[in-house]
C-alpha cells in the first residue's frame, strides 16, 4: 500500500502545548581543534549522567547538558565505526597488520576514552565496506556484521560475537551453505527475543535484488526471502529501526534512476506492511537515521546528497520527516541551525531525549569560508531550535478599526524585526502576509516598518514569551493614510558587451493604497543602444524615449518586462559608460505641501574642452549656505558654497582633461523627504576630451533617489566573471569611500557553467551588521524569484523552476542576475568598512562564492552650513603661487606680523599631512608627500589662526 501525503501543520505546536516541560533549545559550535573534519566517517552522540559525549574518529569530547565543552581527549586509534555497548563504546580501526596484510582491531573504550580491551580481527582481510554498527545483544554480548570478498564473483556476510570482555565467542559465514554467490549487508536490528532481522543485497549478473533474513541468537538463518521483485533497491547506506508497535522501518529506493526516497515497513516475517514516499521524484535524499519517537511516530532524518564527480559528494539541506505508524506524513521540515543559517550541511547522528532531538551536524562551508564547523543542536522533533513562536499576518485594515474581521487582504513584503536585550532578528511577510519568528523565551519588542502610504496601528509593541512553550499570534493591521498610488521602478542588466545584443529588465511595483490605472513606463535608452523589441506593449517611440503600457497595477502588486537592444559598434568604446533610465507614471506625490524647503538639482554637460556645471534650487529660498564639490576622477578640484533663492541657479565650468570624469556633488536640505531624492544632488560627465578613464563614473550616487525613477549606468566590457557581485556607487578612490548617507545597490550575477540545466538557483547574502535589513528594496532580475529574510540579516533570493541552460548548450540564456537596494545603519561612523559577499547555489551543488565588495564610510562630502556665503577666496588673506600647485608653491600671507608662524596643511578627511614653521610672511612649500587633490591650510601663531584657505595639488 503506497501512502499519500497528509500534512498536519499544527503537529509540532500540539507537542509544545501538551509537553510544556520541554527543555529550551540551543546550538553549540565547535572549532576544528575539537572536530578535525566533518567528512570523517564516525560521528556519534551518547548521554551519560546528564553529560553529552561526542564520539569522533580520533577524539572524544565531553560536554555538559547544554553542550558546553568539559574536556576533549584524543583516542589511541582513529575509529572507523563505533557504538555504545554497556559502560563504554566498541569500534574498529584498520590500524593493525596480520600476516603482513592490513587488518582491523576491535577496541572497547570506556567513557573517559581509556582502552578497556582490544582484539585483532584477522578474518576481515579484504574488507570492502565499513562495518555496520556494533550492538549490545540481549545477553550482554557484542554482535556485528561485515562483508567479506571471496573472489571477483563471490562475496559473503560474516557475523561475529564477542562476550563483554572482548573474548571471541564465534564467527560465521552466514551464506556458506546457501546458493547465493554475491551478497551484501545493508542493516540489522535485534528483536526482543535475541533474534536478528537483517536486510541485504543479492547481486545476480550485476543486478541488485533486495533480500531479508532472520537469524537466531547463534547466527543460524531461520528464514531467507528474495521475493521482493525489485520493490526497492538496496541502499548501501540505508538505516532501519524497530518501532514500538513491532514494525521494522527502513529507507530505500526502487530500481529507476533518481527514484524518490521510500520508507518501507516490514513485519518480523519479512512481509511489507506499507511503503511511504514523503518526497516527490524531484527530491533526491539520503537517509541518515530513522528513529522511533515516544509518541509512537517515526522520525526520518534525511539530507540532500549529490555526487558532483566520481569521488566527491555535496551534502546540503537536512530534512526531517515525521510519519505516523501507518506511514502517513504528519510533518516535513528543514533543520536550520538558528535563523542565521538557511542551509545546514549533513546531519550525522540524532538522539531522542524525552521529546527533544539532539542532533550532530556540520555547517555548510559558506557559513565559515575557512573550514566547516561541527555543531550540536538541541531542538524539538520538528527541527525547531526553540519552543516559542511569534507569528501572524500583515493585512490591509480598510475598515480602520485595527482588528481582523476575516475579509482583509494581505500585504506582502512588509519588514518586521524582533529585538531583545542583545539581538535583533528580521523577517518579511510572504505572499499571504504571514510572518514567523522562532525564538528563545524572553522579552522582546516587535516592530513593523513603514510601508508606502500605509501606517500600522502600532509600530512597536512589547512581547513576552515563556516559560511555557507557546505560539503567540500577533496580527498587524495596516491602515492607509492617503488615497494614492505609489509607483516604484527598477531597471538593470547583467552586462553591456561591445557589439553584442543585450537586454534590460524593468521591474515595477505599486506600494500605494489605490490601484494605479493606465500606468506606463518610460525608458530612455542610451544613444549607443538600439531598441529591438520588448515583452510589454510599446505605446510610442520618440528617438531613444520608449513608452510602454503596463495597464492597471493593483495595490501591493509587482510586475516586470524585458527590453531587448543591440549595441552600436561604430560609436561605442570599451570602458565607456552607457546610461539608460526608467520612469513610471503616474508618480505624483500624495499629500498637501509635502515640503517647504529648498530642493537642489545638479547638472553637468560637456562643452567642447570644458565641463559646464549648474546648481539650481527648484524649491523655496535657502536660509543658509550649502556646500558643493567638483571631483575630477580621484581629485577634488573645488570645494565651495552656494545660497540660492527659489528658481535661482549658479553656473561655473572646469577645463576638461584627457579622459577625465567629472562629478558635481551638492548638499540637499537635511529635512528633504527621501521620496524627493537622495541626501545629495549629483551630476556626472565622462570623456569630454579623448578616451575615458575606467572605474570612475559610478564613484558617487546617481541622481535617481525618487522611487519612480531609476538610472542604470554600466561600462562596456569584454571579458567578465560570470558569478560576481557589484556594489553601486562604487565609492571614491581605491578605498571605495562613501558617506554615511549613501544607500547601496547590489547586483549579483550568475551563470550556469555546468554540464546540465539548472532547475533551481538560490542566492544567499548574509548582510553585514552595518546595513539595515529593514530598508531592503528588491529590484530587477533576469528571472522571477521570491525573497526571504531571516535572522540578523540573511537575505535569500530563490529562483524556483528557473530552467537555466548550461553555457555549452545556450550561452546567451545561461546568465542570470538579481539586484537589490539597501540603506546603511543610521549610526555608521567614519572608518566603518561595509563588506558583502554572496553564495550562489545551483541545484544541489556546492555554493559558488562571489567576490567581496567593500565600501568605507567617511565624513559627509557636503553639508548645510551656518552663516552667510563667503567664497574661500574672499575670506582668505593668502596668495598662493601657483594654485593649483605642481612641485612647489609660495604662500604669501598679507599683513602678517613677523615672528614664529606655522603653516598647517590637512586633507579632506581632516588629517594633518604637512606642518612648516616660517618667520616672514612668505613660506615655500614643496610637494613632497602631497598627492593630487584638494587640501585645506591654516596659518597659526601665538594669537591663534590668522589665515586659512584651500590648496589644489595637480
Amino acid at each position: 500500500e503506497m501512502k499519500t501525503l497528509k500534512l498536519v501543520f499544527t503537529f509540532c505546536a500540539a507537542i509544545f502545548l501538551s509537553n510544556w516541560v520541554l527543555a529550551q533549545g540551543w546550538v553549540q559550535t565547535y572549532d576544528s581543534s575539537l572536530t578535525p573534519s566533518i567528512d570523517d566517517w564516525l560521528h556519534k552522540i551518547h548521554i551519560v549522567d546528564d553529560s553529552i559525549l561526542l564520539i569522533r574518529n580520533s577524539k572524544l569530547v565531553k560536554t555538559d547538558s547544554l553542550g558546553n565543552v568539559a574536556w576533549s581527549k584524543p583516542l589511541a586509534y582513529e575509529m572507523l565505526s563505533a557504538n555504545v555497548v554497556g559502560d563504554g563504546f566498541v569500534g574498529f580501526t584498520h590500524d593493525t597488520i596480520i600476516n603482513g596484510v592490513p587488518a582491523v582491531k576491535v577496541i572497547k573504550f570506556n567513557f573517559e576514552g581509556e582502552i578497556v580491551w582490544e582484539r585483532a580481527e584477522e578474518y576481515v582481510i579484504g574488507l570492502f565496506s565499513p562495518w555496520k554498527y556494533f550492538e549490545e545483544t540481549v545477553g550482554g554480548d557484542v554482535a556485528f556484521f561485515y562483508d567479506r570478498i571471496i573472489s571477483l564473483f563471490e562475496r559473503t556476510i560474516y557475523m561475529v560475537k564477542y562476550d563483554s570482555n572482548g573474548n571471541l565467542l564465534w564467527r560465521k559465514d552466514l551464506f556458506e551453505n546457501t546458493s547465493l554467490q554475491k551478497v551484501f549487508m545493508v542493516d540489522f536490528v535485534e528483536l526482543a527475543n535475541g533474534d536478528f532481522f537483517c536486510l541485504g543485497i543479492n547481486q545476480e549478473q550485476n543486478v541488485n535484488h533486495l533480500m531479508a533474513f532472520r537469524l537466531s541468537p547463534e547466527g543460524e538463518i531461520l528464514w531467507l526471502r528474495t521475493d521482493y521483485n525489485d520493490v526497492i533497491v538496496e541502499d548501501f547506506n540505508a538505516t532501519m529501526t524497530l518501532t514500538q508497535d513491532e514494525q521494522i522501518v527502513v529507507s530505500g529506493r526502487d530500481s529507476t534512476q533518481n527514484s524518490p526516497l521510500k520508507i518501507i515497513s516490514f513485519d518480523f516475517d519479512g512481509n511489507i506492511n506499507w511503503v511511504s514516499e514523503p518526497y516527490s521524484d524531484t527530491d533526491i535524499f539520503n537517509v541518515n537515521k530513522i528513529v522511533k519517537l515516544p509518541s509512537g511516530n517515526i522520525l526520518v532524518v534525511a539530507i540532500d546528497r549529490i555526487q558532483v564527480d566520481v569521488s566527491s559528494f555535496v551534502y546540503r539541506n537536512s530534512k526531517l520527516v515525521i510519519l505516523d505508524s501507518q506511514g502517513d506524513v504528519l510533518k516535513k521540515s528543514s533543520m536550520r541551525i538558528g535563523d542565521n543559517n538557511p542551509f545546514s550541511s549533513r546531519i550525522f547522528d540524532v538522539l531522542i531525549t524525552g521529546d527533544r532531538l539532539l542532533t550532530s551536524a556540520g555547517v555548510d562551508a559558506y557559513q565559515n569560508p575557512n573550514g566547516r564547523d561541527f555543531v550540536l543542536i538541541n531542538s524539538d522533533t520538528c527541527g525547531n531550535i526553540y519552543s516559542y513562536f511569534i507569528e501572524g499576518q500583515v493585512f490591509r485594515d480598510f475598515e480602520l478599526d485595527c482588528t481582523k474581521n476575516g475579509n482583509e487582504l494581505p500585504l506582502k513584503g512588509v519588514f518586521l524585526n524582533l529585538t531583545s536585550a542583545t539581538d535583533t532578528i528580521y523577517t518579511a511577510s510572504d505572499n499571504e502576509g504571514h510572518y514567523k519568528f522562532n525564538v528563545p523565551s524572553g522579552d522582546y519588542n516587535l516592530s513593523l516598518f513603514p510601508f508606502g502610504y500605509w501606517e500600522p496601528c502600532q509600530n512597536t509593541q512589547p512581547v513576552s514569551i515563556g516559560p511555557i512553550p507557546d505560539t503567540l499570534i500577533i496580527d498587524h493591521p495596516i491602515q492607509p493614510f492617503d488615497s494614492c498610488s505609489l509607483m516604484q521602478v527598477d531597471i538593470s542588466t547583467p552586462f553591456l558587451r561591445l557589439c553584442f545584443p543585450g537586454h534590460y529588465t524593468v521591474q515595477y511595483c505599486n506600494n500605494g493604497t489605490i490601484p494605479a490605472e493606465n500606468a506606463t513606463v518610460e525608458v530612455t535608452l542610451d544613444p549607443h543602444l538600439q531598441f529591438t523589441n520588448a515583452t510589454a506593449p510599446l505605446l510610442s517611440q520618440n528617438g531613444q524615449v520608449l513608452t510602454f503600457d503596463i495597464g492597471t497595477v493593483a495595490v501591493n502588486e509587482c510586475g516586470s518586462f524585458r527590453l531587448n537592444f543591440q549595441m552600436l559598434c561604430d560609436t561605442t568604446l570599451f570602458g565607456q559608460t552607457l546610461c539608460s533610465e526608467a520612469q513610471i507614471f503616474p508618480h505624483d506625490y500624495c499629500g498637501d505641501d509635502p515640503f517647504d524647503g529648498p530642493i537642489i538639482e545638479a547638472s553637468a554637460v560637456c562643452t567642447g574642452d570644458s565641463v559646464a556645471f549648474n546648481i539650481k534650487n527648484i524649491g523655496d529660498d535657502m536660509g543658509q549656505p550649502f556646500e558643493y564639490i567638483v571631483v575630477e576622477d580621484n581629485i577634488i578640484l573645488r570645494i565651495d558654497q552656494f545660497q540660492l533663492a527659489e528658481n535661482e541657479e549658479v553656473t561655473f565650468s572646469e577645463e576638461a582633461q584627457e579622459g577625465a570624469t567629472y562629478h558635481l556633488v551638492a548638499a540637499q536640505d537635511p529635512n528633504l523627504p527621501p521620496i524627493f531624492g537622495n541626501p545629495i544632488a549629483t551630476a556626472v560627465v565622462e570623456g569630454c576630451v579623448g578616451n575615458v578613464n575606467p572605474n570612475t563614473f559610478n564613484q558617487f550616487p546617481l541622481n535617481d533617489g525618487q522611487p519612480w525613477l531609476d538610472i542604470d549606468c554600466r561600462p562596456v566590457i569584454a571579458a567578465y566573471d560570470p558569478n560576481d557581485k557589484q556594489g553601486f556607487p562604487t565609492g571614491w578612490t581605491e578605498e571605495h569611500l562613501i558617506d554615511e548617507r549613501t544607500d547601496l545597490d547590489y547586483l549579483i550575477r550568475f551563470q550556469n557553467t555546468g554540464t546540465d540545466t539548472a532547475f533551481r538557483v538560490v542566492i544567499i547574502d548574509t548582510l553585514t551588521a552595518f546595513l539595515d535589513p529593514a530598508t531592503i528594496r528588491p529590484g530587477a532580475s533576469s528571472h522571477p524569484y521570491r525573497m526571504e529574510l531571516s535572522g540578523q540579516g540573511v537575505l535569500a533570493f530563490i529562483f524556483d523552476d528557473i530552467l537555466l541552460p548550461d553555457s555549452n548548450v545556450n550561452e546567451a540564456l545561461s546568465h542570470g542576475f538579481v539586484q537589490f537596494h539597501i540603506a546603511q545603519k543610521a549610526d555608521n561612523q567614519p572608518g566603518t568598512l561595509i563588506e558583502n559577499t554572496a553564495g550562489i547555489y545551483f541545484d544541489f551543488n556546492a555554493p559558488v562564492i562571489t567576490n567581496t565588495t567593500f565600501h568605507k564610510v567617511r565624513e559627509p562630502w557636503v553639508q548645510v552650513l551656518s552663516g552667510s556665503v563667503e567664497t574661500n577666496e574672499a575670506a582668505m588673506a593668502v596668495k598662493i603661487t601657483p594654485n593649483p600647485m605642481g612641485d612647489w608653491a609660495i604662500f604669501e600671507v598679507e599683513k602678517l606680523q613677523s615672528g614664529e608662524n606655522t603653516l598647517i596643511i590637512v586633507d579632506t578627511n581632516g588629517r594633518e599631512v604637512a606642518r612648516q614653521p616660517f618667520t616672514q610672511n612668505k613660506a615655500l612649500v614643496q610637494r613632497t608627500g602631497l598627492g593630487a587633490g584638494v587640501y585645506f591650510f591654516r596659518v597659526e601663531n601665538g594669537n591663534g589662526t590668522t589665515a586659512a584657505g584651500k590648496l589644489v595639488v595637480r
